[in-house]
């Protein structure tokens, strides 16, 4: 299944060639908008799955008491080691566990700034990157990171603890501490390779079917299809006169046999037939087949009989859900409106999707569901426009009025707001 988002000149549904400037597939009739152009800011995005990504805040407090203990073995392994010469009234000797711990701050340093895991993260399975591009933060930022959460010492000796755990009452699903917010970092999980592969698995499923064979390159397994879609009747009529047209003297013969004896041709009188009735086009790829049978029996009348609604959930067999940064999930049975304070004069029959923020025009986006299974969106004129984030995590600034497909696993970037493609 399709997700027609990606700059492309051909039919998101069907894979047929679009001409420049169309605003309906000239083959299955769907409507199409402009290509999505990539975004101007290109930036860096958690995409649709935020608080899987995102470390809890209790794996920090406990890579940050591994990290403690860390220091503290070492620091007491080097006192063990120069206690005696500590008896004998060698106080320099303190210098060697000084040296040690030293030492292990800096590799731990070096180790979160172009790894992004300390050793305590590395056990608990987090990794603190930069908020801007998703990788390793570097070492001036880890540096005022670590020296901000090291100012909590000056309160009671817990206020460490308090900033390592001041993401939990971030507003935001990034949970973003203190020191991060100061330092511009984020906490995420170290993904595992299931994960990478199950996003593997929706790109792949997200791809722009590839075009129909051109004329004369048709497979025989098409051919066949073809040739068994064509009513008998009219196959055989079509047959005779092209067989009745051609001549003996003319007629291609296989490699090696012997060649057709000439005869003098004469064109044979073929009877006018009655107009066959023009085939009905084929299905667009992903859509129930809605044609209505030609009967013979009908009169023009009963031809003129309009089709009934098509339900696109229904239709699709999968139902989708939108899952709004807050947690909530919202069914997607029908058209919907998204914005700060959407109502129902704008679209009666929608269902009014609110998220409070100022940064959401009153009337963001609009949304419904295709009989493919897919969601046509579409920017509303919104001011701070509609960003579509793909589940590999590219960006595609998606124009005012135009309309575009996503799937589950995309992400809808409303201003400051997220709001997720899912199955219901």
């Amino acid at each position: 299944m399709s997700a027609a988002v990606l700059p492309t000149n051909r039919c998101g549904a069907c894979g047929a060639a679009l001409d420049a400037g169309a605003a309906f597939c000239a083959v299955c009739g769907v409507r199409v908008g402009p290509p999505a152009a990539p975004a101007s800011a290109a930036g860096w995005s958690l995409g649709a799955d935020v608080d899987d990504a995102v470390a809890p805040v209790w794996r920090r407090l406990l890579a940050l008491l591994v990290d403690q203990a860390l220091a503290a073995v070492v620091g007491g392994l080097g006192v063990a080691a120069v206690l005696p010469a500590l008896r004998d009234g060698a106080t320099r000797s303190l210098l060697v566990p000084g040296l040690a711990l030293l030492v292990l701050g800096a590799v731990q340093w070096f180790a979160e700034a172009f790894g992004g895991r300390t050793a305590g993260g590395a056990l608990l399975g987090i990794r603190t990157v930069s908020a801007r591009t998703g990788r390793p933060a570097g070492l001036w930022p880890v540096l005022v990171r670590s020296a901000v959460q090291a100012l909590g010492v000056v309160v009671g000796g817990v206020g460490v603890y308090v900033v390592a755990a001041s993401g939990a009452w971030d507003e935001g699903p990034e949970q973003r501490g203190w020191h991060d917010k100061v330092a511009g970092t984020l906490v995420l999980r170290v993904r595992p390779r299931a994960r990478e592969a199950e996003r593997a698995v929706v790109a792949e499923a997200t791809r722009v079917p590839a075009p129909a064979a051109a004329a004369g390159s048709v497979p025989p397994s098409a051919a066949g299809s073809v040739a068994g879609s064509v009513p008998p009747s009219v196959a055989g009529s079509v047959a005779g006169s092209v067989a009745g047209s051609v001549p003996p003297s003319v007629a291609v013969s296989a490699p090696g046999s012997a060649p057709a004896s000439a005869e003098p041709w004469t064109p044979p009188v073929v009877a006018p037939a009655a107009a066959a009735a023009p085939a009905a086009p084929a299905a667009p790829v992903g859509l129930p087949d809605t044609t209505v049978p030609t009967l013979p029996a009908l009169g023009d009348l009963e031809h003129t009989r309009l089709a009934r609604p098509v339900d696109p959930v229904a239709a699709s067999g999968r139902a989708l859900a939108l899952v709004l940064d807050t947690g909530e999930r919202v069914p997607v049975d029908g058209p919907g409106l998204i914005g700060r304070r959407p109502a129902l004069e704008d679209a009666p029959d929608a269902r009014l999707v609110t998220l409070p923020d100022p940064g959401v025009s009153r009337v963001h986006l609009a949304y419904r569901p295709l009989p493919d299974g897919t969601l046509e969106v579409t920017d509303r004129g919104a001011t701070n426009g509609t960003v579509l984030l793909d589940p590999s995590g590219a960006r595609w600034a998606l124009p005012a009025g135009a309309p575009a497909r996503v799937a589950p696993g995309w992400t809808l970037l409303l201003g400051p707001r997220r709001v997720a493609v899912a199955e219901a």
